[in-house]
Order: structure tokens, then sequence, then C-alpha cells
């Protein structure tokens, strides 16, 4: 028979907190011990603020890319908890813990680099499509009649040798 999770009331409470028990699963709007109200608010708009996002897909990246840096920088203190054995407990490791701190930092740091990939992509490909046109000086016309007779001058080679005077019969 497939495990259903927790039936019990106390149970249920006991689970719901599984995610901010290290925090590096807990939504980032979501308060750990370690934390203050209203950092994450204010991280997430000076960050916001500073990738200038142009669209609301910039907009959902720079949340992405918030999010991701937020939760990594919660990966040092759910390491330190997971190196402190609960009291009455052996001194030995948890290392499926730790394993699973270092693929949670794994994949939050895959996820923070693809966010901040596809928003430069689209915040280089925004400014190349706005951007004018480079101007190019080949094109330009020249701006006296010598400088024009030099440029035909040397696009026609070596000099010809002059045509001998006609004479008259």
């Amino acid at each position: 028979m497939a495990r259903t999770g927790p039936r019990s009331t106390a149970g249920k409470a006991a689970v719901a907190r599984n995610a901010l028990r290290l925090g590096i699963y807990a939504r980032p709007e979501t308060i750990v011990d370690h934390e203050a109200p209203g950092d994450w608010q204010r991280f997430r708009d000076a960050l916001v603020a500073d990738l200038a996002p142009a669209d609301p897909v910039a907009l959902a990246l720079s949340q992405r890319v918030a999010s991701a840096l937020w939760r990594l920088r919660r990966v040092p203190a759910a390491e330190r908890i997971a190196l402190q054995p609960p009291a009455g407990c052996d001194t030995s490791l948890d290392a499926a813990r730790l394993m699973s701190i270092m693929r949670a930092e794994a994949r939050l740091t895959r996820q923070l680099f693809a966010a901040l990939r596809e928003l430069r992509t689209r915040q280089d490909r925004r400014a190349a499509e706005g951007a004018p046109l480079p101007r190019l000086h080949a094109l330009a016309r020249p701006t006296s009649r010598k400088a024009n007779s030099e440029k035909q001058n040397a696009r026609a080679g070596p000099p010809r040798a002059a045509p001998l005077p006609r004479t008259e019969k």
C-alpha cells in the first residue's frame, strides 16, 4: 500500500513546516528564523530595479533571479543546521540531508543562471531592435569636387596614355 502522508493533526502540522526547517525549499516571501520581515521585499525590489525589466516577461525573469538568489542566501544557514546533530542523538552527520542541500543549491544555481541568461538575451535583442543603424562613412558623399575627382581617379587605376593630337591633311 502506498504511503499517503500523516493522518493525525499533529503529524500534518509537523509536515507543513518541513520546508521551513532549512528554508531553501520555502517560498522567498516566507520568513525563516534568521530573517526579518520586509527583508525579502526590499531585496526583491532593489534587484528588480537593478535588472531594469522592460516588459512583463523580463519582469518575471527578474523576479525569478531574485527568488533564486534569496534561496541561495539561505544555503549556508541550512548547512549549519544540518551539521548540528539534534539533542540526544549521536554525533554522526546526516549525509542524506547534506546531499539534499547540495542538490538544492545546484538546482537553484542552474535556475539563477538560466534566468539571467534569458534576461540578458531579451535585453540584448530589445537593444538591437531599438538601436539606430550604424552610419557607414564609405557611403557618405564627398564634400568637394577635388575629393570626388580623387576618388574617381583612384578607382580608374593607373593613368592612360594621352591620345595623340589629330593632324589635318
